[in-house]
């Protein structure tokens, strides 16, 4: 029995080492293949990260929808797989495998010239610290708990990706490549989540890796290449991110790989990254669609170059459908939408075109950007912008493109939350760099320029297409990425001029960075307030950073049920109920559990996998109820004792 154990402990730490491993020897065989020559030997390892990623993303998408379809996604079956991708590439490589690896990193860190040596100092401290935060804490955040990581569990449970009966929808519809990706982890560790947060910090890196090489694709020098990536890498809500389980910097980070590849010709690549943004989330496209049309704009003038033109987005299109057609085929088969609930898409979806609504819009959107610490000059934006919309007849609480049910538009101030935090430094400086950008007459026609009319045009897109919501910052997550080029392009610019304002700009940047990678309100690097540090603060505590109030009637139900051997447990409970923390508390306990979803009245009802097994109990989620006699937020249990009698606690959820 020890033995068994003792195996059993061995492969939950192995197992999920084998796809990162895959990734690794991936790595390690592109940079044996790129860079030949000695004028590629510093972005040669860049490359191969790139299609790296690609590669092993596509993996993933197989592997992943390849199992479901006989409800074969387990450890055995992507052990297997992994596995056998490890071995090939292990025959082909050899020993070179390490070599490889090495040749290209060493020229990259040695010899660093002064003028970069604090830019590159920063990146290594926003990396190593967002990595320490995503490894030691758990995902807590809101979306997570109730769709993003939930719908792992589940898909964990079953097997399979197919849609089960759900009361939270949103675990169904929503594009779901970056929980592909978490997914693989969580299987071959056996329903750990330890690795999840690593996702998106995987890709925090990549954003600054591939900016870099987009730089040096338009002609920036290596200074401004590592600025670009240091000022992806000091921009809060992407700091915020890089430890969370959210699912914006993947989205973001195959954004960017798209246009890299589309402005290097590489159509199948381009394809790839295009399919699994789309896949990852559906407003990727509206920061890609403008570079696609000024491609298809500027081949058309070359000679047969609107065949080529229309050629490459063919074939573009064709990658991006298979990358999709599963997941738009469940969704259509249960809501008659590719793109999901109807109702749900409408409230996230502008539901006008007119150029009014899309003004206020904009001027929306801009201000969620500008949001300052200090109270009276957010509340001087919001004053300012429903002054200009009664100027001009509009609407600033307008339905049909602001997405806050029975509310309205308000400017808060500065909050350092992943799901709200303003970047007014980083936008500031954009409208700078495009203003100079106008004014100098040798970047008019330049590719930078069409670069960053490009990257409004996305901004404006979103703005024109979203409605307002108060979390609209984290929807602009790829923008800001992409923005890092223009803005190191005018701090190299400003510096010829003065070394003193931009050395002053970008060490402002710097630390006004340090505040998001200290004191995330959901994963605080150090004690402050109320919030304790990721460090010191147990596991189980950090899954309610945000709702402290819940942890009680949350553990005490799972310790209940872990007392009367119930492991297979029904739920009752609304939309935005916290589904998530049941499933990881009842894993720290070691008493796994599978939780399904009854008194399904939805378009999911009726879908294919559905519980087999009757429950031996059912928690029903009752929401706090204000008024004269309140009450406070609980969980109702029902379990039946060995006599066969029905057992009811009612778990108030207090501090």
């Amino acid at each position: 029995m020890e033995g068994f154990r003792s195996v059993q402990i061995i492969s939950q730490f192995f197992l999920p080492t084998l796809p990162l491993f895959a990734f690794v020897e991936l790595l390690a065989l592109f940079t044996g293949r790129l860079g030949k020559s000695q004028s590629e030997v510093d972005h040669g390892w860049r490359e191969a990260f790139l299609r790296s990623t690609a590669i092993w993303a596509t993996l993933t998408f197989i592997f992943t929808e390849l199992f479901s379809l006989r409800s074969a996604l387990n450890s055995l079956s992507l052990a297997l797989c992994w596995g056998i991708v490890c071995s090939v590439l292990i025959i082909i490589l050899r020993s070179d495998f390490i070599i490889n690896l090495l040749r290209y990193f060493r020229p990259s860190l040695k010899g660093i010239p002064f003028n970069q040596r604090f830019l590159v100092f920063w990146i290594i401290i926003s990396l190593a610290t967002t990595a320490l935060i995503a490894i030691v804490s758990p995902p807590n955040n809101w979306d997570s708990m109730t769709y993003h990581m939930s719908r792992v569990a589940h898909w964990w449970a079953n097997n399979s990706v197919d849609f089960y009966p759900t009361n939270i929808q949103r675990q169904l519809y929503s594009s779901p490549f970056a929980e592909y990706i978490i997914l693989q982890f969580y299987v071959l560790s056996g329903g750990s989540d330890h690795l999840a947060n690593l996702v998106q910090w995987f890709c925090f890196g990549g954003c600054a890796i591939v900016m870099s090489l987009i730089a040096d694709r338009l002609g920036a020098d290596c200074f401004t290449q590592c600025l670009v990536a240091f000022v992806v890498l000091t921009t809060p809500i992407v700091i915020l991110e890089a430890s969370s389980t959210q699912n914006d910097l993947v989205c973001a980070l195959f954004v960017v790989m798209t246009l890299y590849y589309l402005s290097a010709g590489k159509t199948a690549l381009t394809g790839i990254s295009f399919g699994l943004a789309i896949l990852t989330k559906s407003s990727a496209g509206l920061f890609i669609l403008p570079f696609l049309l000024l491609l298809f704009l500027f081949e058309s003038f070359n000679k047969r170059g609107w065949l080529k033109a229309v050629t490459r987005i063919f074939v573009i299109g064709c990658f991006v459908l298979v990358f999709n057609v599963p997941h738009w085929l469940r969704n259509s088969e249960t809501f008659q939408n590719p793109l999901g609930y109807t109702i749900q898409v409408k409230w996230v979806e502008s539901q006008t075109i007119a150029p009014g609504p899309f003004v206020s819009n904009l001027m929306k959107n801009l201000a969620a950007e500008l949001i300052t610490p200090i109270k009276s000059v957010s509340k001087v934006e919001e004053q300012s912008i429903r002054g200009v919309c009664k100027i001009l007849g509009l609407d600033p609480d307008d339905p049909r493109n602001t997405f806050i049910p029975g509310g309205h538009f308000t400017v808060s101030t500065m909050a350092n939350s992943e799901d709200y935090a303003a970047n007014p430094l980083q936008v500031a400086l954009l409208i700078a760099a495009t203003l100079f950008l106008l004014v100098t007459s040798r970047f008019w026609f330049s590719e930078v320029m069409k670069y960053t009319l490009c990257v409004w045009a996305g901004f404006m897109l979103i703005a024109w297409r979203l409605s307002w919501q108060p979390w609209i910052s984290r929807l602009h997550i790829p923008f800001l990425v992409l923005s890092s080029l223009p803005i190191a392009v005018f701090l190299a610019e400003s510096r010829r001029h003065s070394r003193f304002i931009a050395g002053t700009i970008i060490v402002v940047l710097a630390a006004m960075s340090l505040f998001p990678l200290l004191f995330n309100v959901s994963r605080s690097y150090v004690t402050f307030r109320r919030a304790k540090s990721v460090f010191i603060e147990p596991r189980a505590e950090q899954y309610f950073a945000t709702r402290p109030e819940e942890i009680h009637c949350y553990v005490h139900t799972i310790e209940i049920l872990s007392k009367s051997s119930c492991r297979n447990v029904g739920l009752e409970l609304g939309e935005d109920n916290w589904e998530y923390p049941l499933w990881a508390l009842a894993g720290l306990r070691g008493t796994p559990m599978h939780f399904e979803h009854l008194e399904v009245d939805n378009e999911t009802k009726n879908t294919k996998v559905a519980f087999q097994i009757t429950p031996c109990a059912t928690i029903i989620f009752h929401d706090a109820e204000p008024g004269v006699q309140p009450k406070p937020a609980c969980i109702e249990l029902h379990r039946f004792a060995s006599n066969g009698d029905e057992l009811i606690d009612r778990i108030d959820c207090k501090p």
